[in-house]
C-alpha cells in the first residue's frame, strides 16, 4: 500500500475541507507548509511526497487522443497528478517528469461549477474518467474522493463516471449506494507483466477480488487490457486473464473492455528501453509519432483476446484504444469512419 512520507501543503490550500480530511486521516505523517510555488521544488523529486494544492488549469479536458487513430470522445476529470505505483511503461514519467503526487483540494468547489456547465447540455452524453493523470483510487483512503464524485454524479443521468485504477482501495466505494452511472474500471495484465513491469501494484487476483466486492455491492465494472505486451507466449497468457475475469465477474456487470497494445511517445521509448529492454521488441515510428509494434502483431494480439470474449461473453462491449482504421477493420470487420461516429456507437452500446 502506497503511503506518503510527507504532506506538503501550499498555504492557499490549508483552508479547504479536503485538505483537512487528508491531514486528519494521516495524523502520523509530517506536514510541511509552503507559501509559494517555488518552495515546492525540494519535494517534487520524491515519489513519497503528497502535495495538497488548488488546481491550476482546466478541471475537465478532452482525451488528447492521437491523430489518424480512432478516439472515443472520453473526457478527463483532473483530480490530481501522478501515481504511487511504478509501472515501467507509464506515460506519466514522460508527461509529468516529476514523481511527487498531487491532490487538488479545491475539487469539491470546482465540481459544482462543472455540474452547472454539464446541466446546460442535458441531451449530451458525457463519459468522464479520473484515471489518466493519476490512479483513481490510489489516494482514496486519505481523500475519500470516490465518495465525493459518486454523490456529485448521482443525479446526472447523462453522465457516466469511470474510476480507473490498479488499486484495491474500494472501502470508500462500499460506503455508498452504487449509482448506475458509476463504473469502476481495472487495468489488468498477465501475471508476468504485472510482476515485471507493474511494480508495486496489486496482483491480478487481488484486483479481481476488489472488482467482485464492488460488483456485489451493486456497481458496474470495466476492464482495460492496456497495454497488451507482446512477449513470447503472450497470447494464451492474455486469454487466461479474460477467463479469470469471466470466472469471477458476471458478464452482464461488465460495461466495456478496452484493448491497446504497448506504445510509446518518443521520450517514453528511451525510458522504457533503459528499464525493461527485454519487452521492447521491434517497433516502428507510426504516423502519430509514437513507437508501435507492427500492425500484423497488434492485430494478432487483439484477435487473441477478443476471441475469448466473443466465445464466452459476446454481449460485452469491447473496443480498441487509439488504433488505426485498418486495425479496426481487421479485428472487427468494420471501421466507424470518424471519431464522432465511434463516440456515438460507444455511447449507444454503454448507456
Amino acid at each position: 500500500m502506497w503511503t506518503p512520507n510527507v504532506l506538503v501543503v501550499l498555504s492557499e490550500a490549508r483552508a479547504f475541507p479536503l485538505t483537512q480530511t487528508v491531514l486528519s486521516r494521516l495524523p502520523d505523517v509530517p506536514v510541511v507548509e509552503v507559501k509559494t510555488e517555488a518552495e515546492l521544488s525540494p519535494y517534487l523529486s520524491d515519489k513519497k511526497s503528497l502535495i495538497l494544492r488548488p488546481i491550476k488549469g482546466a478541471l475537465l479536458k478532452a482525451c488528447p487522443g492521437t491523430t489518424a487513430y480512432r478516439c472515443c470522445g472520453y473526457q478527463i476529470l483532473n483530480t490530481g497528478l501522478n501515481c504511487g505505483f511504478d509501472c515501467t511503461y507509464c506515460i506519466l514519467q514522460d508527461y509529468l517528469e516529476i514523481p511527487a503526487q498531487t491532490v487538488f483540494v479545491d475539487l469539491p468547489e470546482q465540481l459544482e461549477a462543472l455540474k452547472k456547465q454539464i446541466q446546460t447540455e442535458p441531451l449530451r452524453q458525457w463519459r468522464i474518467g479520473t484515471g489518466e493523470y493519476t490512479d483513481s483510487l490510489i489516494h482514496d483512503p486519505w481523500t475519500g474522493l470516490s465518495g465525493l464524485l459518486i454523490n456529485w454524479v448521482r443525479d446526472m443521468p447523462n453522465v457516466i463516471l469511470e474510476l480507473k485504477t490498479k488499486s484495491i482501495h474500494v472501502d470508500e466505494l462500499l460506503r455508498h449506494m452504487a449509482p448506475p452511472n458509476v463504473v469502476v474500471a481495472w487495468s489488468v495484465n498477465t501475471v508476468q507483466v504485472t510482476k515485471d513491469l507493474e511494480l508495486g501494484t496489486p496482483t491480478l487476483h487481488q484486483r479481481l477480488e476488489a472488482a467482485k466486492k464492488v460488483v456485489d455491492h451493486g456497481y458496474s465494472v470495466a476492464f482495460h487490457f492496456d497495454p497488451i505486451v507482446p512477449y513470447t507466449g503472450f497470447e494464451p497468457a492474455y486469454q487466461q486473464v479474460v477467463k479469470s475475469i469471466l470466472s469471477i465477474i458476471p458478464a452482464y456487470k461488465i460495461r466495456w473492455v478496452s484493448f491497446g497494445v504497448l506504445r510509446f511517445t518518443k521520450g517514453m521509448y528511451d525510458r522504457f528501453k533503459r528499464r525493461s529492454p527485454k519487452y521492447l521488441g521491434e517497433m516502428i515510428l507510426a504516423p502519430d509519432q509514437k513507437w508501435r509494434f507492427s500492425r500484423p502483431l497488434r492485430i494478432r494480439a487483439y484477435q487473441a483476446v477478443q476471441l475469448i470474449f466473443k466465445q464466452q461473453a459476446p454481449n460485452v462491449y469491447t473496443y480498441l484504444c487509439m488504433e488505426s482504421p485498418q486495425v479496426w477493420e481487421a479485428v472487427y470487420g468494420i471501421d466507424h469512419g470518424s471519431n464522432d461516429v465511434f463516440e456515438h456507437a460507444f455511447n449507444e452500446a454503454v448507456y
